[in-house]
């Protein structure tokens, strides 16, 4: 035990990045709680410093050449967004074939409006992220980098899709009071017509896969299948790496490569039963 004012800077620091050698996960989930103690006891005036806040957020070794990258196959990807559809909730299921067909990133989506989807030219601009800030408040924020902010091609039938649920969005709004006809509306928001919170679709992906006894992928796997899709379907590393805004480059090559690998065994495999000697 040490008393509060004797803490240091340095030792909050230390104890972080113990947090991060020890291989836990939400490390900075738990300095956010400490800072938040520290307030706590800062505006009880029980203390007048805040040694956690200044100290810095380490950054987590790369482990992507050490860990599986997952993703679903083509087949995997229909069934789902099958189950999504008749799961009935239309909100999910838009958001899942969205993340599914731009390799958008979760916060991404979230933050998207509808002046952010041009339905004459089929574009889509991402220009914002949702994150969570100080005291667990959600912030929409600009990317952290200039490759994020991009317009990308939205296919026909997600436009479809989109549209369909701009009307059914406008309708359960005005039901219960709220008007979504405007360009500033987001596209994903809660029953209080609010920012959804970043666990809101890990909730919707958890329910959908029970519901049906569906393999489950994470919320940014859907990145990667639209990654390992992209690739299958014919479409280069520049074209992908754009559309993903650069960030995944690494792992983009790497399921680019598994891409091919798997595209060159097959083609092996048909040139033999073709040859059949």
């Amino acid at each position: 035990s040490q008393r509060v004012k004797n803490i240091s800077v340095a030792q909050c620091q230390s104890i972080v990045h113990t947090w991060l050698n020890d291989g836990l996960k939400q490390y900075r989930r738990f300095r956010t709680y400490v800072i938040s103690v520290f307030d706590f006891g800062m505006r009880m005036e029980l203390t007048t410093r805040n040694p956690m806040a200044k100290t810095s957020i380490p950054k987590q070794k790369s482990h992507i050449d050490d860990t599986k990258i997952d993703f679903y196959e083509k087949t995997e990807l229909v069934h789902f967004l099958e189950c999504a559809y008749d799961y009935d909730n239309p909100q999910a299921f838009m958001l899942f074939r969205l993340l599914a067909f731009t390799g958008l990133r979760r916060g991404e989506a979230l933050a998207l409006q509808w002046h952010d989807i041009n339905f004459d030219t089929g574009e889509l601009t991402i220009s914002k992220t949702q994150s969570i800030g100080d005291n667990w408040h959600l912030v929409v924020q600009t990317p952290k980098t200039n490759s994020s902010f991009r317009t990308i091609t939205v296919d026909p039938k997600t436009l479809q899709w989109l549209r369909k649920w701009r009307m059914l969005q406008a309708r359960e709004y005005f039901q219960v009071g709220y008007n979504a006809n405007n360009p500033e509306q987001l596209i994903f928001a809660s029953k209080s017509n609010k920012p959804l919170v970043p666990s809101t679709p890990d909730h919707w992906n958890r329910s959908i896969c029970k519901a049906y006894g569906l393999r489950r992928i994470k919320i940014h796997a859907f990145r990667h299948t639209f990654c390992t899709l992209a690739f299958e379907a014919g479409a280069s590393i520049n074209e992908v790496s754009k559309t993903l805004g650069h960030a995944d480059l690494k792992i983009t090559q790497r399921i680019y490569l598994h891409v091919t690998k798997k595209q060159q065994n097959e083609a092996a495999t048909k040139l033999a039963h073709y040859m059949d000697i």
